[in-house]
């Protein structure tokens, strides 16, 4: 008995560190709960009510308190928005935001599990950590009938609140698309784009980290690499607030659905390329036509919002990394695996993503290799254990010895 409790103890704690070290596996974690859990999150459902009173159990277990801000829908039904604070070494805020509701005929898996599981990941991994600015976190609802539970909560600002956002940084269906984006800044009237400089400092992020993040060229009078509509970011961005706004899509001149010119997938076995909004939209069924793809971008799009929300100053600059041991699995996804061309003429095919397995022992390979203390942690952990197990049958075996002496 002893020994089985220490197998599994070590166990555990082997499986936490694995947590802490790559980036997107509390997320994916998340994601299968939300994706079992809550099917149908539309807003004012008994689903979409038990996923908030879930949202903010899991945000109390990482020590947060939860204010629930409520609003009324357009048909009466009651939302509410989830808002939690982590306190940072300024008063000045990013907003870190995902909308929980989903369409009703779906798991909302992609749309928007993904982006919720994102967001609740990085709520663990700040929990505790010193950090420059102070990270509000927002669940919102009521996205899917047009962004109404932000729109309230942007009605109710005050002038002060409103001051200091330094940034909006919002995640929506991050799991599925052929294309890892970051879109950011705000159209102006004579053409030029404004509030820029967040975008670029995630796109550098993205070139030092090789997170494969892209914009997309400007389509469907949508200017290039910007997105100001379309979710949650929305209603800040038209009050002038720096937002970036994290999808993965397709952006491209193939006409394929009810929203011309953005598809999410260039796969034919995707019918019009949408998978929100449709049956498609379901971890398993996601799974099964991309292997491995949700969980590379969940891993790039937390290793971007960490360094982010770790980094970011009150002035808008990027601290440099420091004591940064987290790390997230490679990966060979790229801007370029679903090419403009290739979208027009052919469907996606898996060779440009990464194969979970094979990137997996390679990881293993330079882990024996390079021998360092971070990567021998995990056998650390394993002697330990052992070493306790030791001590405790040790320790049986003595007083089993003493007591046969006694008799």
């Amino acid at each position: 008995m002893a020994a089985i409790i220490c197998y599994f103890a070590a166990v555990s704690a082997a499986a936490e560190e694995d947590n802490i070290k790559n980036f997107g596996n509390i997320a994916a974690g998340m994601l299968e709960m939300l994706d079992q859990d809550f099917p149908g999150r539309e807003t004012g459902t008994a689903s979409a009510d038990a996923c908030a009173d879930w949202l903010e159990g899991q945000m109390n277990s990482f020590g947060y308190r939860v204010e629930r801000q409520p609003f009324t829908m357009p048909d009466g039904a009651a939302g509410q928005n989830l808002i939690s604070l982590k306190t940072g070494n300024s008063e000045k805020e990013i907003l870190l935001c995902a909308h929980y509701d989903s369409d009703f005929a779906t798991h909302g898996a992609d749309d928007n599990g993904s982006g919720v599981s994102l967001v609740l990941e990085t709520a663990k991994r700040l929990a505790g950590k010193s950090i420059p600015c102070s990270v509000r976190i927002i669940y919102w609802s009521g996205e899917e009938a047009g962004m109404i539970g932000s729109k309230a909560y942007v009605e109710q600002m005050t002038a002060e609140e409103q001051e200091r956002i330094l940034c909006v940084i919002n995640v929506d269906s991050i799991a599925a698309g052929d294309r890892r984006y970051v879109h950011g800044g705000i159209p102006q009237e004579d053409g030029s784009v404004s509030g820029i400089w967040l975008q670029k400092l995630a796109l550098e992020i993205s070139e030092e980290y090789g997170l494969g993040m892209t914009t997309h060229p400007g389509i469907g009078g949508i200017p290039a690499g910007t997105r100001v509509q379309g979710s949650d970011q929305m209603f800040f961005a038209y009050r002038g607030i720096p937002y970036i706004y994290l999808e993965a899509s397709l952006y491209s001149d193939q006409d394929g659905n009810d929203k011309p010119h953005r598809v999410q997938t260039a796969d034919s076995r995707v019918e019009g390329g949408q998978i929100m909004h449709s049956p498609w939209d379901e971890l398993e069924k996601i799974r099964s036509l991309f292997p491995g793809r949700a969980e590379e971008h969940l891993a790039a799009y937390s290793r971007l919002v960490y360094r982010l929300c770790t980094g970011l100053t009150p002035e808008g600059q990027l601290l440099e990394a420091v004591e940064e041991t987290e790390a997230v699995p490679e990966t060979t996804f790229s801007a370029e695996t679903a090419s403009d061309t290739a979208a027009q003429t052919a469907p996606i095919t898996e060779t440009g993503l990464p194969p979970v397995q094979t990137e997996k022992e390679e990881r293993d390979t330079a882990t024996q290799e390079e021998g360092t203390e971070e990567q021998k942690r995990p056998i650390v952990i394993w002697l330990a254990a052992a070493a306790a197990c030791l001590v405790f049958a040790g320790g049986a075996v003595a007083w089993a010895s003493l007591k046969r002496r006694k008799r």
